[in-house]
């Protein structure tokens, strides 16, 4: 019984998604190098290229399709999945246009803000994080509460 619930909640996913890049990335790689969408060092306008030699570019679409996938065929459709499966299409758009038309940074960031605001307004957000000096920094209300000579002060904003 271990083993059955293990496989439905660990190896499907992993085996969808899986099957789902090892498919397409093949794919994207013969469509990018077909269409002359590679990022060639010696061509290059910015210093975001590490390659030693021509490489198609796209690596993002076979990830983005294996998780799309997978969360569509595994995981039950509500608004904060749909916000997150939105979002992630934004992002998505927008590396294939980066990747094809070189977009200014400011234009990536502005599509990036726009993507997360996505997310955050189908109800997602972080209502606190552990401080790495010790307690943590509640984000769902408004003071900050910080140590001062032994003792516990709190500031409301």
């Amino acid at each position: 019984m271990q083993f059955s619930l293990i496989l439905n909640l660990i190896l499907l996913p992993l085996l969808i998604a899986f099957a789902v890049s090892v498919t397409i990335t093949p794919l994207v790689i013969f469509i990018y190098k077909k269409f002359g969408w590679v990022e060639d060092p010696k061509n290059v306008k910015n210093n975001k290229a590490t390659h030693l030699y021509p490489v198609p570019r796209g690596g993002g679409i076979p990830i983005y399709l294996a998780i799309f996938a997978g969360s569509l065929l595994l995981l039950p459709l509500d608004r904060h999945l749909l916000g997150i499966l939105i979002g992630a299409t934004i992002f998505m758009v927008m590396g294939v246009l980066d990747d094809r038309y070189d977009l200014n940074p400011y234009l990536r960031f502005g599509i990036n803000l726009l993507a997360a605001g996505v997310v955050v307004g189908s109800g997602i957000g972080i209502s606190y994080f552990t401080n790495p000096l010790g307690g943590t920094i509640h984000l769902d209300q408004p003071r900050l509460s910080f140590f001062l000579a032994g003792r516990s002060h709190e500031i409301w904003i």
